[in-house]
Formats: structure tokens, sequence, C-alpha cells
């Protein structure tokens, strides 16, 4: 080889033993957003066989290095890695260089770099929520979210220009608060930079946002009563009354009570705060019930009967302005007619005949009491006991009895008796061709009483039979389409009978002419336990009652006889079954008790006809259910027996419908007659006087009657 090309070689492999290499020797990062920042790899190696001493590692333009991972030296044939990074500040393409400074003999090593910035703008702004409805007179906060091109997004609702259209619907103000001013629908936009985005708001019907009780204080003195208002305020501050709607409660019930109608009573000494509640609004009044100041007298009870021969105590009570009161029995008593009822100087008054007394005490002011000994007994008792029986006014004045159980429901009755008012003795006449109770009796046009349905110890009963008093003997007659027991028979004005309730819905009319029953049309319910009364016009009104699912109604309807049809009417204000229903002088009927599946009920109502609506009236002075009423020829009601949460019921009440009230409770009981109980019988008969039978007391079936004779 020749020398000169020998030389040079070694002077070229000199050369390039003393080099470092870098990789790779350009850098793309492509766009991205200003303001970001992203880095790749660069690899270093120390190609020489001599310890490479580095200087600097640099960058120009929007690149730099992440630190110097690769140190002041890097050893021979080794290798390291550092980082540029792209973070660009401006938009548009950008390049620079990357340069290692080191004592490799082709120092610097550069590497080309380059990038795009991408400006980061605004796309799109969403309004939240979208789709809204408020009710009117409320506000609903809007807000709104900048979406960016780089996937970014940033609250604007304060930077945002907020509007709404129509104004007349919703306003919106610059923190997007939309006020709603009117029902309909408002558009909301939120714009920025020319950049818009938008909402539906739907303004609703007002919504009860608040509530209160007016007066907010008041000085009730004990022992009276106050009114409470309670006031609904709407979102666009209109108001509603709410007094009778809203949920009452006292929350010291030992000071001041209220009743579900707002009606406050002070009970002691005291502050009271008094709550009402309605669909989750609260809102109180505080009453105040002051100590005591005095004064009144009362004869206790005011008005009351009794039996002849039970005893009546009667006190003096002292009311104070404070509301408390003071009994005292210790006083000169006197009766204005000793011969009838007289009373001893402890207030105990007994009465000896029938008749009516005023009882006074010389130390009670001017106070009086009415004491009425209206009760009599047959001369003798029934053949057998019972109860669920009948009792029916003969065309003769007389009354049959027949049926119902003499003691378990096994024991069911065929037998009946005959009542004569005028010699005030029963008699026992022919048996019934079927034992049966729970069933109904009926007096016919011609004098005969039909007797159908009811239950034996077995089963419910579809046949029927008549009652001749010209002969005491009883005789079938058709059956009935559908067996069944507790159901109503009224006489209808063409002399037929319709039969109705029970446990069906069916109705069927009886035909004394062919003797036949046909099927007419159906209740909505079941009525079993219900009550049927015809009124002036001619249609039947029925009532509450139990269904066969054993969930006791409030509804009511009308029979119309010239249609054949049911139709609905206004519904009571209770459920109720083993209620009573009498058909008063001016044509209402009025409702008395009942059970509603939970309680026995006190409360009482009247239906007027002309309009189809229940009215509330004066509520018993004893809840009382299975009992009996008898419209007595003063017009008032005499509400006798049944039963309650306490027990059985030996006394009876007199309700008023010209006051609408229940004006006289009293006793009915008793020596040889402790009922009435549940299931009794009361009947007027002719001479104005009311005959009550057999009835359930105490786990016995009563063999005994009374007599009532009503003194007013």
């Amino acid at each position: 080889m020749p020398t000169k090309l020998l030389a040079f070689l070694l002077i070229s492999t000199a050369a390039l033993a003393d080099i470092a290499n870098i990789s790779p020797t350009s850098l793309y990062f492509g766009n991205q957003f200003v303001g970001s920042r992203s880095s790749q790899p660069v690899t270093l190696t120390n190609s020489t066989k001599k310890l490479l001493n580095i200087g600097s590692i640099t960058a120009t333009g929007n690149f730099f290095v992440s630190g110097n991972p690769c140190g002041t030296t890097l050893a021979p044939g080794a290798q390291c890695v550092f980082y540029v990074v792209f973070g660009p500040v401006t938009a548009g393409a950008q390049s620079g260089i990357v340069s290692v400074n080191d004592d490799a003999s082709d120092s610097p090593q550069k590497v080309k770099v380059s990038g795009t910035g991408i400006a980061i703008v605004l796309s799109s702004i969403a309004v939240s929520p979208s789709t809204s409805t408020v009710p009117l007179g409320l506000t609903q906060q809007f807000t709104a979210t900048g979406l960016y091109n780089d996937g970014t997004s940033q609250d604007l609702t304060t930077a945002a220009a907020w509007s709404s259209a129509p104004l007349s619907v919703a306003t919106i103000n610059a923190g997007g608060l939309a006020s709603a001013l009117a029902q309909g629908t408002a558009a909301i936009t939120a714009s920025v930079g020319g950049v818009v985005g938008s909402a539906t708001l739907a303004v609703g019907p007002p919504v009860l946002v608040s509530m209160s009780v007016s007066p907010a204080s008041a000085t009730v003195k004990k022992g009276t009563s106050f009114q409470l208002a309670a006031t609904g305020i709407y979102s666009d501050h209109s108001t509603i009354n709410i007094t009778a709607t809203s949920q009452w409660s006292s929350l010291s019930p030992a000071i001041a009570t209220v009743n579900a109608s707002g009606l406050v009573s002070s009970v002691a000494p005291g502050t009271a705060t008094i709550r009402a509640s309605y669909a989750n609004l609260n809102a109180t009044s505080s009453i105040i019930v002051p100590q005591p100041v005095p004064v009144s007298e009362a004869i206790l009870p005011k008005s009351v009967f009794v039996p002849m021969s039970t005893p009546q105590q009667f006190s003096c009570q002292v009311t104070y302005d404070d509301g408390s009161t003071a009994n005292f029995t210790s006083l000169a008593w006197a009766s204005s007619l000793p011969a009838v009822c007289s009373v001893g100087s402890s207030g105990l008054a007994t009465c000896g005949n029938l008749g009516t007394v005023t009882i006074t005490g010389n130390l009670c002011g001017n106070a009086s009491a009415r004491l009425d000994s209206p009760i009599t007994e047959p001369r003798n008792n029934m053949s057998s006991p019972r109860y669920e029986h009948t009792a029916t006014l003969l065309a003769d004045g007389r009354v049959i009895v027949a049926g119902g159980y003499a003691g378990d429901f096994s024991a069911v009755l065929a037998s009946a008796d005959l009542f004569d008012p005028s010699t005030r003795m029963f008699s026992p006449t022919g048996s019934m061709t079927s034992p049966r109770s729970n069933h109904t009796s009926t007096l016919l046009p011609n004098g005969q009483v039909l007797i159908a349905g009811g239950i034996s110890a077995t089963a419910e009963l579809s046949s029927a039979e008549l009652f001749d008093p010209t002969t005491g003997l009883f005789t079938p007659t058709g059956s009935l389409n559908i067996a069944r027991q507790g159901h109503t028979a009224t006489l209808l004005p063409n002399g037929t009978v319709l039969i109705a309730g029970g446990d069906v819905i069916a109705a069927e009319v009886y035909d004394p002419a062919s003797g036949t029953f046909t099927q007419t049309g159906s209740m909505s319910v079941q009525r079993y336990k219900g009550t049927a009364t015809l009124l002036g016009n001619g249609k039947v009104l029925f009532t509450g009652g139990t269904d066969g699912s054993g969930a006791y109604n409030a509804t009511a309807e009308l029979f119309d006889p010239s249609t054949g049809t049911f139709s609905a009417t206004g519904s009571m204000s209770a459920a109720r079954a083993y209620h009573t229903a009498s058909l008063l002088n001016n044509g209402t009927v009025f409702i008395a008790g009942g059970y509603d599946g939970t309680l026995t009920l006190a409360s009482t109502e009247t239906y007027d006809p002309g309009s189809g609506v229940f009215t509330p009236a004066g509520p018993l002075f004893t809840g009382r259910n299975a009992h009996a009423s008898t419209v007595l020829p003063s017009g008032k009601v005499l509400v006798s027996g049944g039963e309650n949460q306490t027990g059985y019921l030996n006394s009876g009440e007199i309700f008023d419908p010209a006051s609408g009230t229940f004006v006289m409770p009293g006793i009915l009981g008793t020596l040889h007659y402790p009922g009435p109980g549940p299931e009794h019988t009361a009947l007027l008969l002719r001479n104005g006087q009311v005959l009550i039978t057999g009835g359930y007391y105490h786990g016995v079936s009563l063999l005994g009657a009374e007599i009532f004779v009503p003194q007013q």
C-alpha cells in the first residue's frame, strides 16, 4: 500500500474515533396547544475511547431541555438520554436547534426540532340545566360551562352575557339566576365572544312554599276556645286558606289542645305552641293561657233521662273565669214534682213515675237541670231471648218480633212473638218456616209481613215467607234470586219491596201480587250492614256498609224505582257500617254512628236529597255501632244501645234536628232489662212510645224489653 494512502487512513480513523453520536438528529412535535407541553427523548452516545466532558445542552425557540440527566461527563461507549420539551406560547409553526456542547471532535452535536402551536379557543357553551320547570314566582339558577378546542372546560357563569326571551315569562340576572314571572316557556341564552349556549325554562303554576298561622300569638282564658287560621303562601305570593286541611297539633297539650279544624281549647295556665302542618310545611302560634279569675254555676247533668228506680246523681258545678271548675253535692236540693222524681240532700235523684221534673239547688244560683223518667217495662218477657231479630209494626198496632239468635251463632230462632201495646204483653205466635237471623221484615200494603233472607245456623238463606196477622201463621212465598244477609228491605210507593245490599251487589224487587222476586239494577258496591231510606221523592238512599273485601264505604247511591237503576250521589264524611239512617220530618236523612273498620264512630251527618250532599251534624255523646235510631213524634231522634270500644252500651241519647245536636243522654237499662246493647230493635208504636226488644249485653242474648215514653 502506498505510504500516503496509509497515512490518510490512519488520520481518518483517529478522527472518527473522537466523535459523539446524537439520535435522532431531528424531532417533530406536531400540533400542540399553546400553553401546553410535550417532550421527546434524545440519546447521546460517547463513541470515543476517552471520557466525554459535557459542557452544556441547550435549545432555541419555544423548546427547552428538561434537566440534564447526562451530567458533566459520559464514559467511553456509554449513553445518556435527555428530553426535549416543546411549549408553544404562540400559535403557528415553530422550529429550533438543540445543541450538545462537549469535547468530542464533532461538538456541538445538533438536533433540529419543530412543531406547530395551536391557539386555544372557546368551541361551545353548555347551559345547565338544559331544560327545567320552575313554579311561578320562584327562581332557577343556571350555569354556563365553556368547552374549549383542547378538551378543557371552564365555568363561565359570571363571565357570560345572559338573556331571556320573552321577558314577560322570565328574566335572568348577570349571575345566571332566572326569575319566573308568568306561566309559559322562556329561552335562556349565555354568550361569550360570539359563542352562544341555550336552555329552555318552563314556568309552571305556582306551588305552596310556606304557611303561616294567625294570629301569631293570642291570650285564651282557661276553658275557652279560640279559632286559629292557617294560610298557605304560594310561590307567586298568592295565598289560600288551609285551616280545614292542615294537621293541627299542640306541643303542650297539658296547657292547650287544638282540634282538627284549628280550634284551640285552653286547659291550664301557661304558654303552649300550636303547630299547623300542611304538605311538609309548618307554622306555629303561641297561645298564652292566663292565670284564673272566676264565675258561673250549673247543675250537672243539665238534662238526662233514667229508668224508674234508677238513681241519678246531680252536682252543682261552679266555673271560675280561669276555666277551672268545682263540683258540690251537699246543697238544699229540690224537685219540681217530687211525686215523679225526688232528690235528696246529696243530689241523688230517684224517679218513681213517668214524667219530667226540674232539679234545683239553693246554692247553685238560678241553675237548674231537667230529669226525664221516660222508661217503663212490658208486663212480661218474650218467649225467647233474641238479637239480630226483627220487629215490625202491624196494621192493627201490634208488633211481630221474629227470629234472631237465642245465644251463640248456632242457636238460630224460628219462633216469633206478638206484642200488644194495649196490654203491654208479649204472646207467642206461629213460628217461621225457617230459623233465621240477620234477615228483613217488611209490612206489606195488604197487612201481611214479608220475611226475607238472613242466615241459618249453617248458611245464608234465599227463602222468604209471609206472616199473616189474622191467622198468626207464616207461609212460604217465592225465594230470593240470591241468598243474602245483613241486607235491607224497603217498601216502595207502588207496594213492592226493594231487597238490596248484604254481601251481594245485585238487587231485586218483591211483588206481593205474584209472590215473586225479580232482579233489578245492581249497586256499585256490596253494602253489608248498610242502610236504605225511602225519600220523599220516592227514591231510596243507600249509605255505607262493607264490601266483599271487608272495606268500609263512605259512598252512597240512589235507587230510582221508575227506572230500576242505581246512581251515585254525594259521599258521607266518614266510611261506616252498622250505623243508622233516619228520615227526619224535614225530608233530610240523619246518619248516626257506626264502625269504620277500626273505630266506633261518634260522628253524625245529614243528607239533603235536594243537593245530594252530606253535612256533618253534632256528634253523639257516646260513639256507638249496631245501635238503633227511632224518630219520635216530636221529630227528635232516640239513639239507643249499641256497642263501642269500651263494651256493650245500655245508654241512649236524643238528637234534636232543630239544633243539629244531641241534647239529652240517658240510661235505658233497667233491673229486668240490662240492655239493650247491640243488635236490638227499637220501634215507634202508634201511641208515640218506643218498644225496645232483645239485644246482646255482656255475652247474653236478652229476653226482655222496655218501653220508652217520650217526655218532649
